[in-house]
Protein backbone atom coordinates (compact mmCIF):
# COMPACT_ATOMS: atom_id res chain seq x y z
CA UNK A 1 0.00 0.00 0.00
CA UNK A 2 2.77 2.19 1.00
CA UNK A 3 4.52 2.09 -2.37
CA UNK A 4 0.87 3.12 -4.12
CA UNK A 5 0.91 6.36 -2.74
CA UNK A 6 4.89 6.67 -3.74
CA UNK A 7 3.42 5.68 -7.41
CA UNK A 8 0.21 8.07 -7.01
CA UNK A 9 2.31 11.05 -6.15
CA UNK A 10 5.37 10.76 -8.60
CA UNK A 11 4.04 12.64 -11.25
CA UNK A 12 3.51 16.00 -9.15
CA UNK A 13 6.65 15.81 -7.82
CA UNK A 14 8.08 15.63 -11.24
CA UNK A 15 5.92 18.27 -12.18
CA UNK A 16 7.25 20.66 -9.37
CA UNK A 17 9.43 23.44 -10.02
CA UNK A 18 11.65 25.06 -7.08
CA UNK A 19 12.38 28.39 -7.60
CA UNK A 20 16.42 29.11 -6.33
CA UNK A 21 16.58 32.07 -3.51
CA UNK A 22 17.28 35.40 -5.25
CA UNK A 23 18.21 33.98 -8.73
CA UNK A 24 15.89 33.16 -12.05
CA UNK A 25 16.83 29.67 -11.88
CA UNK A 26 14.22 26.93 -11.51
CA UNK A 27 14.50 23.29 -11.07
CA UNK A 28 11.92 21.26 -12.53
CA UNK A 29 11.65 17.22 -13.47
CA UNK A 30 15.55 17.28 -12.45
CA UNK A 31 16.49 19.69 -14.89
CA UNK A 32 17.78 23.25 -14.28
CA UNK A 33 16.87 26.34 -16.27
CA UNK A 34 17.20 30.00 -16.56
CA UNK A 35 14.16 32.44 -17.32
CA UNK A 36 13.85 36.43 -17.27
CA UNK A 37 11.37 38.79 -18.62
CA UNK A 38 12.63 42.46 -19.95
CA UNK A 39 10.78 45.18 -20.20
CA UNK A 40 11.15 47.51 -23.34
CA UNK A 41 9.47 50.81 -24.97
CA UNK A 42 10.08 48.76 -28.21
CA UNK A 43 7.41 47.43 -30.71
CA UNK A 44 7.67 43.56 -31.21
CA UNK A 45 9.10 44.47 -34.54
CA UNK A 46 11.39 46.38 -33.97
CA UNK A 47 12.54 44.52 -30.65
CA UNK A 48 13.04 41.47 -32.94
CA UNK A 49 15.53 43.41 -35.05
CA UNK A 50 17.43 44.78 -32.23
CA UNK A 51 17.75 41.39 -30.80
CA UNK A 52 18.74 39.20 -33.40
CA UNK A 53 21.29 42.03 -34.44
CA UNK A 54 22.66 41.88 -30.89
CA UNK A 55 23.01 37.61 -31.30
CA UNK A 56 24.20 37.76 -34.80
CA UNK A 57 27.48 40.11 -33.58
CA UNK A 58 28.34 37.43 -31.28
CA UNK A 59 30.81 34.60 -32.90
CA UNK A 60 29.95 32.37 -29.83
CA UNK A 61 26.42 31.91 -31.33
CA UNK A 62 24.76 29.79 -33.96
CA UNK A 63 22.76 31.29 -36.41
CA UNK A 64 19.33 31.94 -34.90
CA UNK A 65 16.23 30.71 -36.02
CA UNK A 66 13.19 32.62 -36.06
CA UNK A 67 9.48 33.17 -35.95
CA UNK A 68 7.25 35.71 -35.60
CA UNK A 69 8.03 36.24 -31.89
CA UNK A 70 10.76 33.64 -31.38
CA UNK A 71 14.16 33.79 -32.03
CA UNK A 72 16.69 30.28 -30.89
CA UNK A 73 20.05 30.19 -30.98
CA UNK A 74 22.89 28.31 -29.18
CA UNK A 75 25.39 29.69 -27.26
CA UNK A 76 29.05 28.33 -27.05
CA UNK A 77 31.79 28.81 -24.56
CA UNK A 78 30.33 31.46 -22.54
CA UNK A 79 31.43 32.36 -19.39
CA UNK A 80 31.01 34.66 -16.09
CA UNK A 81 33.82 37.58 -15.89
CA UNK A 82 34.32 37.46 -12.40
CA UNK A 83 36.66 40.34 -12.86
CA UNK A 84 34.00 42.64 -13.90
CA UNK A 85 32.45 42.31 -10.96
CA UNK A 86 35.16 42.65 -9.08
CA UNK A 87 35.56 39.00 -7.87
CA UNK A 88 38.81 36.94 -7.77
CA UNK A 89 38.13 34.02 -9.79
CA UNK A 90 39.95 31.37 -7.24
CA UNK A 91 37.60 32.31 -4.58
CA UNK A 92 34.68 31.45 -6.89
CA UNK A 93 32.33 28.48 -6.74
CA UNK A 94 32.85 25.91 -9.35
CA UNK A 95 29.94 26.40 -11.46
CA UNK A 96 31.00 30.02 -11.73
CA UNK A 97 34.42 29.75 -13.20
CA UNK A 98 33.37 26.87 -16.21
CA UNK A 99 32.48 27.49 -19.27
CA UNK A 100 28.71 26.88 -20.57
CA UNK A 101 27.36 25.90 -23.52
CA UNK A 102 23.75 26.37 -23.39
CA UNK A 103 20.02 26.96 -25.91
CA UNK A 104 18.53 29.91 -25.69
CA UNK A 105 15.22 30.69 -26.59
CA UNK A 106 13.79 34.64 -26.69
CA UNK A 107 9.98 35.26 -27.28
CA UNK A 108 9.35 38.51 -27.54
CA UNK A 109 5.31 40.46 -27.36
CA UNK A 110 4.80 44.19 -27.70
CA UNK A 111 7.15 46.09 -24.84
CA UNK A 112 8.65 42.89 -23.63
CA UNK A 113 10.59 39.57 -24.45
CA UNK A 114 11.20 36.61 -22.25
CA UNK A 115 14.65 34.52 -22.78
CA UNK A 116 14.68 30.94 -21.34
CA UNK A 117 18.22 29.50 -21.32
CA UNK A 118 17.73 25.62 -21.01
CA UNK A 119 20.54 22.71 -21.65
CA UNK A 120 23.16 24.36 -20.07
CA UNK A 121 26.35 22.40 -19.90
CA UNK A 122 29.50 23.40 -17.84
CA UNK A 123 32.67 22.56 -19.14
CA UNK A 124 35.62 22.52 -17.82
CA UNK A 125 38.27 22.90 -19.80
CA UNK A 126 40.99 24.71 -18.54
CA UNK A 127 40.69 22.89 -15.20
CA UNK A 128 43.09 19.90 -14.10
CA UNK A 129 40.21 18.24 -12.25
CA UNK A 130 38.22 18.16 -15.72
CA UNK A 131 34.88 17.87 -13.69
CA UNK A 132 31.83 18.70 -16.77
CA UNK A 133 28.28 18.51 -16.76
CA UNK A 134 25.17 19.32 -16.74
CA UNK A 135 24.12 22.17 -14.04
CA UNK A 136 22.11 20.33 -11.88
CA UNK A 137 25.51 17.96 -11.39
CA UNK A 138 26.88 21.20 -10.04
CA UNK A 139 23.90 23.25 -8.00
CA UNK A 140 21.54 20.79 -7.29
CA UNK A 141 21.16 17.68 -4.49
CA UNK A 142 21.52 14.04 -5.78
CA UNK A 143 18.15 13.36 -5.65
CA UNK A 144 17.86 16.40 -8.31
CA UNK A 145 14.55 17.50 -6.30
CA UNK A 146 15.93 21.05 -4.54
CA UNK A 147 19.05 23.14 -5.18
CA UNK A 148 21.64 22.82 -2.57
CA UNK A 149 21.93 25.11 0.59
CA UNK A 150 26.03 25.51 0.62
CA UNK A 151 26.14 29.16 0.94
CA UNK A 152 28.72 29.22 -1.95
CA UNK A 153 27.64 27.35 -4.37
CA UNK A 154 23.98 29.75 -3.91
CA UNK A 155 26.81 32.16 -4.78
CA UNK A 156 28.50 30.92 -7.72
CA UNK A 157 24.69 30.86 -9.08
CA UNK A 158 23.94 33.94 -8.09
CA UNK A 159 26.80 35.25 -10.32
CA UNK A 160 25.40 33.27 -13.06
CA UNK A 161 22.16 34.49 -12.57
CA UNK A 162 23.67 38.21 -12.53
CA UNK A 163 25.54 37.22 -15.75
CA UNK A 164 23.14 36.17 -18.04
CA UNK A 165 20.71 38.86 -16.73
CA UNK A 166 23.09 41.34 -17.84
CA UNK A 167 24.28 39.81 -21.22
CA UNK A 168 20.41 39.48 -22.52
CA UNK A 169 19.35 43.12 -21.13
CA UNK A 170 18.83 45.36 -23.87
CA UNK A 171 19.75 48.31 -21.17
CA UNK A 172 22.95 47.77 -20.91
CA UNK A 173 25.08 49.68 -23.50
CA UNK A 174 26.85 47.69 -26.18
CA UNK A 175 30.56 48.05 -24.79
CA UNK A 176 29.56 47.18 -21.42
CA UNK A 177 26.95 43.94 -22.37
CA UNK A 178 28.69 40.73 -23.23
CA UNK A 179 25.98 39.90 -25.69
CA UNK A 180 27.97 42.53 -28.04
CA UNK A 181 31.16 41.22 -27.65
Amino acid sequence: MKHFFIFLFLPLIACTQVKAPSTDFVLQAGKVFWQHTYESDLETEALMSTLLERIKSDPRHTEPTTTSSEIRFTVDNDRVNARKYGLKEFKLATVAKLYMKYDAVIEVKDKQYTVTVRNIFMDNKDRTDRKSGDVSSFVCNMSNLTFKTDPKVMEGLGLVDRHFRERFDLNVPPDENPLKR
